[in-house]
Formats: C-alpha cells, sequence, structure tokens
C-alpha cells in the first residue's frame, strides 16, 4: 500500500451530534491522497455506529475503536504512532474543514521545508459570537504570542510526521486539556512553526468545547508552560510576578493604578530581559508587549484611549509619564511603595 501524503486524526468522544459533517468536510477535500484515522475514545453515544458506516463506505478511513476513555493526549498518540502520511494533520470532532485546506497546506509545506507545524486562521461557528482566530503567521511573532497564548489552532495543525518522531514530540499524556499548548512550548526552539493568513477550517463554538467547559483547568495547567517559556529569558522572577504574567496572559486585569503599575513593571521587565539574551527580535516580542499593555492601561482610563491612539506603546513618553503619575498615587495610598 502507498504512502498518502497527508494523515488526518480526528479523536470523538461523544460526539454524535456534529459529527458528520466533521469527518465529510474531510472526505470532500480537494487532495483526495490521505488517509483519516478516526480515533473513538470510548464514546458511549452513537458515534461508533456512526464511524462503522463511514468506515465501510471509504476505504481511505482507518478506524480505531477504544472501548475505554483514554483521554484526548494519549488516543492522539496512538494516531501518531498509527500514521503513515509524510504530514500528520488534526481535526476536531466538531469542526468543519474547508474543501482546499488539505491542498493548500500541503502546497504550502512543500515551498517551506524549513517549516515543521503549520496552521491556519479559523472562523468561528455556532454562537452568535462573530469573527474569528487571526493568528500571528511568522515563527517569532508566534513564539513571542505563546508567551501569553496559545498561538495556534489545534485542529488546523499541519504536522511534518518524520521531524515530530525524530525529535520525540509527542503529547504529554498528563497534560489533559492543554496538550496542545504543552507540546508547542516544547517545540518552539526545537523546530519552525508558521500560520498560514487564511482561514481553512470553522471552528465551532458551543457549551462542551474544552476551553469553555474547562477553562479553570486550563488557567492552572498553564503555569509550568509559562515557567517553561520565560527561563529563556534568564530573569530572576517571584511567585506574585509569575501570577500577574498569568492574569495579563487570561486578561484577567484590575481596574487598579496598582495593577497598572505593576503590570508596567512586568512587560518592562520581560522586554530588558529579552535585550539582554537576544531571544527573539526586540521590535516583535515589544510590539507583543505593547498590545498587552494598551488593553491594560484601557482597562483602567477607558476614556483616555480612542481607537486613534493604538500607537501609544509601553515605551511611550505619555505613557512613563502616567507611570510616574500613578506611582505617586500608590506612595501616597501605600507609603511602603517604592517611589522612585
Amino acid at each position: 500500500m502507498s504512502r498518502p501524503i497527508v494523515s488526518v486524526l480526528i479523536p470523538v468522544y461523544n460526539a454524535e451530534k456534529y459529527l458528520r459533517e466533521a469527518v465529510d468536510s474531510i472526505l470532500v477535500q480537494t487532495l483526495s491522497d490521505f488517509e483519516l484515522i478516526i480515533l473513538n475514545d470510548g464514546s458511549s453515544d452513537a458515534s461508533h455506529s456512526i464511524l462503522s458506516e463511514y468506515e465501510a463506505k471509504d476505504v481511505r478511513i482507518v478506524y480505531k475503536n477504544f472501548t475505554q476513555n483514554r483521554g484526548l493526549p494519549s488516543v492522539l498518540n496512538d494516531g501518531i504512532k498509527t500514521a503513515r502520511g509524510k504530514y500528520i494533520a488534526r481535526m476536531d470532532q466538531d469542526d468543519i474543514s474547508l474543501p482546499t485546506r488539505l491542498q493548500e497546506q500541503v502546497s504550502w509545506m512543500e515551498a517551506h521545508p524549513e517549516v515543521d507545524i503549520c496552521g491556519a486562521w479559523v472562523e468561528l461557528i455556532g454562537s452568535t459570537q462573530s469573527g474569528g482566530w487571526q493568528h500571528p503567521v511568522d515563527h517569532a511573532s508566534i513564539h513571542a504570542r505563546m508567551l501569553f497564548s496559545n498561538a495556534i489552532a489545534h485542529p488546523t495543525v499541519m504536522m511534518r510526521a518524520d521531524s515530530m518522531r525524530n525529535k520525540a514530540l509527542l503529547y504529554d499524556e498528563n497534560r489533559i486539556y492543554i496538550e496542545d499548548y504543552e507540546l508547542w512550548s516544547r517545540a518552539l526552539e526545537k523546530i519552525q512553526f508558521a500560520n498560514l493568513d487564511k482561514i481553512l477550517l470553522r471552528y465551532r463554538i458551543h457549551s462542551q468545547n474544552t476551553g469553555v467547559k474547562y477553562r479553570n483547568e486550563q488557567i492552572v495547567g498553564h503555569e509550568p508552560i509559562y515557567r517553561r517559556l520565560l527561563d529563556p529569558l534568564q530573569m530572576e522572577y517571584t511567585t506574585q510576578e509569575l501570577a500577574l504574567h498569568q492574569k495579563i496572559a487570561n486578561m484577567q486585569y484590575e481596574t487598579s493604578l496598582s495593577f497598572l503599575y505593576h503590570s508596567y513593571l512586568w512587560l518592562a521587565k520581560i522586554s530588558r530581559a529579552n535585550r539582554k539574551v537576544q531571544m527573539l527580535p526586540l521590535s516583535i516580542l515589544d510590539a507583543e508587549l505593547n498590545s498587552h499593555w494598551l488593553q491594560i492601561y484601557r482597562c483602567v482610563f477607558p476614556q483616555s484611549v480612542s481607537d486613534g491612539s493604538l500607537a501609544y506603546g509601553i515605551f511611550q513618553p505619555l505613557h512613563k509619564k502616567i507611570i510616574k503619575f500613578a506611582h505617586k498615587l500608590l506612595y501616597l495610598v501605600a507609603p511602603g511603595v517604592n517611589s522612585k
């Protein structure tokens, strides 16, 4: 049997409601040279009967039915080991890949052999929430965004199979709910990432999404990921600073001068550390830090920054004056704070 160009992995758990749409969106791809590996992780609904029906109809489907629930990272690792394709593509049980998705990603990966993981932009469907996710497209910008949040939409990724295996880049089976972000955090310094700057997947929002249902577990689980991503900056930081980083990353802003002030100090500290070790191009990381600073600033002073003032950044003189003013106010309220 010849090796397919792509192995598509779809993990499934109690997915009967949207499963046909997801599977069909792969079967009608303009690129037909693929195998579709469907991993049924102990579903108790009608998923098994639906998938058995598909398996009988299309020889490209490799159906693995696990009688007990193993968890997403475990079944994905099983899929990676099973896959025969040059590339491994991810897909979720409730999303919809656009018809040209595989063709466009394969063509791009063939033209960019230096990149091992390629994602894409997504359109949000299934709720009143509109819009989508337009993640950074180049590796350095993705790395900068990863310091705060996941910058690769998991169900859009296409991975170079040999690179993932040769560099032992499998999912950590103890990191349920954050398995993708955790894997990317380990992979960042070993391989190159990219995102295509176009929508190739429709991502369904509903109450059973991992990011909705297990949001608190994700936030708690992100702490060791932040540590791993910050450590190459070779700076010392306190438990309080890491907790502040986590608040900034998850947009858990406080509308206080104290939060504004300490956020400024923390973001500036990251920038200074990067200037010393040159982990990332200065302009790219500072642009990422500026975007977080602006959001915090607008939360504390919602009337003072109009949409036309987005050029203000963490190192702009106007903001330095505001920070000094905020610092003096803090000193008046809490004299123990160093006012220099």
